[in-house]
């Protein structure tokens, strides 16, 4: 896997704070949950040692039909794929997960700005 900063990385060229070419938008619903989904898993595998591979496949599993419902979903895309998301629950942010590719480019910062200005 290429390192952060190597010119072959799928984010090469986009620096910390460039989010000129990402948008942000309120999920369609289940459309979109098997992408989310996978944004977290592989969000998850990369950050979250302290999880045991039957924890992950235990949330992964109540992912599509428990969480994801009960919460605002907003996706930010960058050229038209998912790279992110966040759910908010009455005005708390219950989870945000980034590709770990796109780590550092600024989406986990825009997407909790979008949650603190989306009204409540």
């Amino acid at each position: 896997m290429p390192s952060r900063g190597d010119p072959t990385a799928p984010d090469a060229g986009i620096r910390p704070s460039d989010t000129s070419a990402l948008s942000i938008r309120s999920s369609v619903g289940a459309g979109d949950h098997p992408a989310l989904a996978a944004i977290w898993r592989r969000a998850v595998d990369a950050t979250h040692d302290f999880l045991t591979q039957a924890d992950r496949d235990e949330i992964e599993a109540k992912q599509q039909t428990g969480c994801f419902p009960a919460v605002e979903l907003s996706v930010a895309e960058r050229e038209g794929r998912p790279v992110g998301f966040s759910g908010v629950l009455d005005g708390t942010l219950e989870m945000l997960f980034v590709e770990p590719t796109q780590r550092g480019s600024g989406i986990g910062t825009a997407l909790l700005a979008h949650a603190v200005d989306a009204p409540s």
